[in-house]
């Protein structure tokens, strides 16, 4: 670094350098680096074609190129946020629809509340505008409360939830508010928490601020006799004495005013009373209520996004199992899955040059979407997509737009297949309390195939399904062997609903519902099916016998003959890399990958972030034309 001239000390009231020079290029290496324009010359006119005409196709070349792939990254870009915002779509619609019943839950019980109320008294505009509350017994002063327990470890989950109740019960004519733990804080007071409350009801809020101005608002035409329903999210981070002082104000006001409290609980349902005084509980009318387990959510949302084919894009095996063991170190939270699914989501169509191909599945005509896609596409990237690996081994392909639109559908077609398979093995292992990701995972596997082929003789029995239960998870069919075990041990009624799930899952697949229909059709007493059963398990394995076969046995002969057949991983199926992530490690590094590790990376290939034409594009080393501030 030169030193400041001698007449201009270095002070600190003149040095307004905002940066230093950390390395200067040398004078040597500064004349041998050649200009960005020069280098421009060198590197479109080679030695070998010194054609001026030859120099300018090759830039024409290149110019072809760049735009060629510019439009692929168009493409792809396009194409994740229209799958994606598909996707979302169906996650904004299944928690819905699952939350719908807690819902209507909660309106019932605020209309119960609201007629038990005005049961006990039906104040008049001018009583209730009386700047003093009632005298009535101290029963008529209990707040109806409903706790709803989340079950959920993180918060993050339950924001949804609420927004989602609060549009609801406005939707249905009650008046809300939302009161978050911040504002229900020792640093706000109840009167913060009061202000915040009126913010939400009242255009105008006075300066000084009481329940007579909130009693005058409720007076008004439109606003009265409709509940007032205050939702606090979040009650166990909630100061429980700001709280209390809440509950004892409004509950005087309660038969004039019906304000009633939601009150989600993630942890037990005794919260309120390690959190509240004995006074504040007594002025609370408690109502139970439950949010759906995160397990049962899960299984929802990998039955409409992973399991059925909803947008075109699906993941490998690898990346299930990681995704599944990413979900359970995040103590079960649906937002982190969500989140990580996305990155995978955002990772495919960054990587794979065909992903853009899965918009077909959103095209009223797939087919003819994927030919003139494909038809259009340069020479370079449609002689990639017939040297994908799983087209390797393909003897029939005859390097056309056709192979790519039929192996595409024929994809499509046995993923349908594969899902009406799958749900049916979920429908019977659910009454063994299986999860159906954890199905999922197993289905998703490629040597599954292989193991299939190989227990295609296997026949079904005890032995052999503890056989397979015994294997390692992620190597065998663990979890499909517990489904079969189950399916022995029904009850006949519980059977019979079973078959009649499967009967509308299989609705595509007509020859296998005409076994279910005569399963169906099979009917067999309770105490006839027992006493089969009891001879079925006293006869030798290598006695034929003449008994009748039990109903369960052959159900899941059917099954094992459907997943044999119909349960085809993705990764074993020519062109899965245009829809299936693969790439678990890229996934793993991005979620809980090492950021010191990935900043020395960056900066050790600083070169192709900085794109400057006159460091080497090859090289690890910088040279001094760049400031080393650009790097940041």
């Amino acid at each position: 670094m030169a030193a400041p001239p001698g007449d201009a000390p270095l002070t600190a009231a003149n040095n307004i350098q905002p940066f230093f020079v950390l390395h200067k290029a040398s004078p040597a290496a500064a004349s041998s680096v050649p200009s960005s324009r020069a280098r421009r010359r060198i590197d479109a006119s080679p030695p070998s074609s010194p054609n001026p005409k030859s120099a300018k196709r090759t830039r024409d070349v290149d110019a072809q190129d760049e735009e060629d792939s510019e439009l692929c990254e168009r493409l792809r870009l396009e194409a994740f946020h229209r799958i994606w915002s598909r996707i979302q779509s169906t996650i904004d619609e299944v928690l819905r629809g699952i939350n719908l019943k807690l819902f209507d839950q909660v309106l019932q019980w605020a209309q119960e509340s609201l007629s038990a109320i005005r049961a006990v008294a039906k104040p008049c505009h001018a009583e209730v505008q009386q700047p003093y509350p009632l005298l009535t017994d101290v029963i008529c002063r209990r707040i109806p409360t409903a706790f709803v327990l989340t079950k959920n470890a993180e918060f993050v989950d339950d924001i949804t939830t609420f927004r989602d109740l609060a549009g609801h019960l406005q939707s249905s004519g009650c008046h809300l508010a939302k009161l978050s733990a911040a504002e229900l804080s020792v640093k706000h007071g109840v009167g913060g928490c009061f202000r915040s409350l009126l913010r939400q009801l009242l255009a105008d809020v006075p300066d000084v601020v009481d329940v007579s101005a909130l009693a005058s608002w409720y007076c008004e035409a439109e606003n009265y006799d409709q509940p007032i329903i205050v939702i606090i999210d979040d009650l166990e981070q909630c100061s429980g004495d700001v709280l209390g002082d809440l509950v004892m104000m409004l509950s005087e006001w309660v038969i004039k005013i019906p304000i009633f409290f939601v009150m989600g609980i993630a942890t037990t349902i005794d919260a309120p009373k390690k959190l509240l005084s004995s006074e504040a509980l007594q002025r609370l009318e408690p109502c139970k209520l439950t949010l759906g387990s995160p397990s049962d959510r899960m299984n929802a949302l990998v039955e409409a996004i992973l399991v059925k084919p909803c947008a075109g894009f699906c993941i490998s095996h690898e990346v299930a199992m990681f995704l599944r063991n990413y979900f359970f170190r995040h103590d079960g939270t649906i937002t982190s899955f969500i989140s990580a699914l996305k990155l995978a989501c955002s990772k495919h169509f960054s990587m794979e040059p065909l992903s853009f191909l899965c918009m077909g599945v959103l095209q009223e005509d797939c087919e003819e979407f994927w030919h003139d896609k494909f038809e259009a596409l340069p020479q370079v990237i449609q002689k990639y997509a017939f040297g994908l690996p799983s087209c390797t081994s393909a003897t029939n392909l005859s390097n056309s737009s056709d192979d790519v639109v039929n192996g595409l559908s024929k994809l499509l077609k046995l993923q349908k297949d594969w899902s009406s398979v799958l749900l049916c093995l979920y429908e019977a292992g659910r009454h063994d309390k299986l999860q159906l990701l954890d199905i999922f995972c197993e289905a998703v596997n490629p040597d599954l195939h292989t193991q299939n082929a190989s227990n295609a003789e296997l026949p079904i029995s005890k032995v052999n399904i503890e056989k397979l239960s015994g294997m390692k998870s992620g190597s065998g069919k663990v979890y499909m062997a517990q489904v079969m075990n189950a399916i022995r041990y029904l009850p006949v009624e519980t059977l019979l609903r079973v078959l009649e799930v499967w009967s509308i899952h299989l609705r595509g697949m007509s020859e296998i519902n005409d076994k279910v229909k005569e399963l169906q059709s099979t009917t067999i007493d309770a105490d006839s099916v027992r006493a089969t059963k009891e001879k079925w398990t006293r006869r030798s394995t290598g006695s034929a016998g003449n008994g009748t076969v039990p109903l369960n046995e052959k159900v899941a002969v059917l099954l094992q003959d459907i997943t044999r057949k119909y349960l085809v991983p993705v990764e074993c199926l020519p062109f899965h890399e245009i829809i299936c992530f693969k790439n678990v490690g890229v996934l793993q590094s991005a979620l809980i990958g090492n950021p010191r590790r990935m900043v020395q990376l960056d900066l050790l290939k600083s070169q192709s972030r900085l794109k400057c034409s006159c460091c080497s594009r090859t090289g690890a080393a910088l040279s001094g034309t760049l400031h080393d501030t650009s790097i940041m």
